[in-house]
């Protein structure tokens, strides 16, 4: 995925060091992890394999999944997720700090789509061409999202395009009526 999120041609790592990379100051608050980390940039696929094996614990550690989010987002590049969102406000966090379906898509595509239909969608349901396309997943994932909420009418439900319903590996992140889970085969 961090190899996707970098467009198959590069991407970063963040590993949490002891030390403080940079000093403390009043306009940051430490964190704990942040300002610990140190991060790794990567050419070559096969160097990455190589140090994810060798230091895989890293993320099996608590600070794992912020050690992911961080490393997902600067092998995108801020600049890209700015893209990727469209015109959207850019955050991968809503405004109550719940996850968008941006940062799920991040997680499980390598880009922040809003979207979770397949391809690009040029013209609205009336027909008419829409000013900027909405663009969704593009190509099939190797973890899938399925998404249901009972609040939904059944003629406006939320439309899971094929490319995550079907993923490579029979794996699915779910979130049914706002909490997530995860289904495997």
């Amino acid at each position: 995925m961090l190899w996707r999120a970098g467009e198959n041609n590069g991407c970063q790592v963040c590993l949490h060091g002891n030390q403080p990379c940079f000093p403390n100051n009043n306009m940051y608050r430490d964190d704990n992890i942040t300002e610990r980390l140190h991060l790794f940039a990567f050419k070559k696929y096969q160097d990455l394999e190589m140090f994810m094996k060798r230091y895989i614990h890293f993320f099996e550690a608590p600070t794992g999944c912020i050690l992911y989010l961080y490393s997902m987002a600067l092998s995108r590049t801020v600049p890209k997720i700015i893209e990727d969102l469209e015109d959207a406000i850019p955050q991968l966090l809503t405004d109550n700090e719940d996850v968008s379906g941006a940062l799920v898509n991040l997680l499980l595509t390598g880009r922040a789509t809003r979207h979770l239909h397949n391809g690009k969608i040029d013209y609205s349901e009336d027909g008419e061409a829409l000013n900027q396309p909405m663009v969704g997943i593009l190509e099939r994932s190797e973890i899938g999202f399925l998404y249901w909420h009972k609040d939904e009418a059944n003629d406006n439900r939320t439309q899971v395009g094929s490319m995550l319903k079907t993923p490579r590996c029979p794996v699915w992140i779910t979130k049914v009526n706002g909490q997530f889970g995860c289904l495997f085969s």
